[in-house]
């Protein structure tokens, strides 16, 4: 499915760069509609990564950014 894919994606994306997160990652508004035929669905989330960091898993670094538009996202998967 796309939303394993996903996951998979991001957390293969942080792993490369050397990075873990720390802080506080909230998710909110999950909706799943199936479609007609029941043989699909969408997933709509909306995350909030105003508290959440990466940080470099050797130095413990942590890479703290602005608060700013980029910090919340809005996710349809299907």
């Amino acid at each position: 499915s796309s939303a394993h894919t996903f996951a998979k994606d991001m957390i293969k994306k942080h792993v490369d760069a050397g990075l873990t997160g720390t802080g506080a990652l909230r998710f909110s508004n999950g909706k799943v509609k199936l479609s007609e035929s029941g043989n699909t669905a969408s997933v709509t989330f909306c995350r909030d990564e105003s508290k959440y960091f990466n940080k470099e898993v050797k130095s413990g670094k942590v890479h703290k950014t602005k608060v700013d538009e980029k910090s919340y996202y809005a996710f349809t998967l299907i």
